[in-house]
């Protein structure tokens, strides 16, 4: 049971076309389609969202520079994102 389960439908059904097998194989292969599509839509957008954040705390940092706050362990951006949980300076970009 290693192989495709696509691959096995198609198998099964022979020359019979269409039937359920089919039917079922070529709905698995929208569905991985689909899924591969959302995946990389879900990565733009945390792409995305990761700039907004990046953009949000290099703000703030000078911000809290120009009010006399220049402790850069409190007040760098990659110290205000890791004071909010957020990961956006990574270095791996993963």
């Amino acid at each position: 049971m290693d192989r495709d389960i696509v691959e096995r439908l198609r198998e099964i059904a022979g020359p019979i076309v269409p039937n359920v097998c089919t039917d079922a194989a070529e709905a698995i292969e929208r569905l991985r389609a689909r899924v591969g599509q959302l995946e990389a839509d879900a990565s733009a957008l945390a792409a995305e969202r990761d700039q907004a954040r990046r953009e949000a705390c290099k703000f703030e940092s000078k911000v809290d520079w120009n009010h006399g706050n220049t402790d850069p362990a409190r007040f760098s951006p990659m110290a205000l994102a890791a004071e909010r949980g957020w990961d956006c300076f990574k270095e791996d970009g993963k």
